[in-house]
């Protein structure tokens, strides 16, 4: 019987990776032959049930980035002593998992952009950066974003975590003395969105200092509702994710409720899906499927890094075999490109890892010893009658070390 450490590990493994291939359905984006963002919500004007579904999805996701610098928090302050070298280790870890990770993702997505518009030159441009008038400026910003998203644009999310991991001697100073006032104050400026400067948005370093508070006071996190409560929190969160999808067709846009509902009203409902979602997860993840789906933990950062524009591409791709785009086959598209995604990240990872490890520990944050071992032990528990279910070590953004037996953005 596992111990309550091992369950919240495999927990977090499980709301790891399922929360980075929520992702992947977040960042389809608008269907092709349209221009309509689905992070508008849905309107009748601009699409049918297709629409529905891919905004839903987006809403529904909206919670995947706070989960994950809740959980980052979280494990940044393991065994923490709060010295100096404690702070010196963690700062040169995350050097190694994420910045330089980072660097060269980003510039395998300049890469990838010059080939394609070298190849298809009336193409649309595959990244926010013109790769062949580039400043020295534009050079950094798309390596790592200092004061523009990066290439690959959904690395704003390390980019700010970095900049959070940089400041947490002082998150952890206040969150010690004055949790609560500390708490609230960030909880103030997540809210109104307030212009933070450095930061893209205010999700991180808000969701970290929850994550951090939750590691040094010792706040009890594995099991926070009973299955029926955490059901009843699901369905009212499903519930109110459609809700929010639908806005547009009941609210004008012009009307000044609509600032509401868009802003502080969705952050609400993305707080309320992260409380939602945490409940349910120690559940999921003592079924069979959910251990198994933990177990793909170790992937997590490199399908999170992988994912887009190949996602984009494959869109682009799975349009051009369908006959229409009905919207049967808008929807055929939305998820057959997003299970494509999914499933060529995880070849591909194994292929790295099992031909050049080196490339592959690189890409994925080192991590390439913790995939091994996981899936080591898959193919020894899957000849056994009763699987045993693997414990997970680590979160998206901590790598893995040594014979961990399980589990990574």
């Amino acid at each position: 019987m596992p111990r309550d450490g091992e369950l919240l590990s495999d927990q977090i493994d499980f709301m790891r990776i399922s929360v980075v291939v929520g992702l992947v359905f977040l960042h389809y984006g608008a269907f092709p032959g349209t221009s309509y963002d689905p992070f508008q919500g849905f309107h009748p004007a601009h699409g049918g049930f297709a629409l529905f579904v891919n905004s839903y999805l987006v809403f529904f996701f909206y919670s995947a980035v706070p989960l994950l610098s809740a959980v980052s928090g979280y494990l940044f302050f393991k065994e923490a002593d709060f010295s100096l070298k404690f702070y010196k280790r963690r700062y040169r870890s995350r050097i190694r998992s994420i910045f330089l990770p980072m660097v060269s993702w980003n510039a395998l997505a300049l890469l990838l952009s010059a080939l394609v518009a070298l190849a298809l030159p009336t193409s649309e441009r595959l990244i926010a950066y013109d790769v062949f008038n580039l400043s020295a400026m534009d050079l950094i910003n798309a390596l790592v974003g200092v004061t523009q998203r990066p290439a690959d644009f959904q690395f704003w999310f390390l980019h700010d975590l970095l900049l959070t991991v940089l400041i947490s001697p002082l998150l952890a100073f206040s969150i010690r003395r004055l949790p609560l006032i500390s708490l609230a104050f960030l909880a103030g400026i997540w809210a109104v969105n307030v212009n933070l400067i450095v930061f893209f948005r205010t999700d991180v370093l808000f969701f970290f200092s929850i994550g951090a508070a939750a590691r040094i006071h010792h706040w009890p996190i594995a099991n926070i509702a009973s299955l029926r409560t955490a059901i009843v929190l699901v369905v009212t969160y499903a519930v109110l994710v459609g809700l929010r999808a639908v806005i547009p067709t009941i609210v004008p846009d012009d009307a000044s409720i609509a600032r509401i509902v868009s802003g502080v009203g969705t952050r609400a409902v993305r707080l309320y899906g992260v409380i939602a979602l945490w409940s349910l997860a120690p559940y999921l993840v003592r079924t069979p499927l959910g251990a198994r789906i933990a177990k793909f933990g170790t992937i997590a950062f490199f399908l999170h890094a992988i994912h887009w524009p190949l996602n984009q591409l494959l869109k682009a791709g799975v349009d051009g075999i369908l006959p229409s785009r009905s919207e049967v086959f808008l929807l055929v598209n939305y998820f057959a490109t997003t299970c494509l995604t999914v499933l060529l990240a995880v070849v591909v990872a194994r292929l790295l890892n099992s031909y050049v490890p080196a490339v592959f520990n690189h890409l994925s944050g080192g991590r390439s010893e913790a995939l091994s071992a996981r899936f080591s032990k898959v193919q020894a528990a899957s000849s056994e009658t009763q699987p045993e279910v693997v414990t997970a070590q680590h979160l998206l953004m901590k790598p893995q070390q040594g014979v961990s037996p399980a589990s990574s953005t």
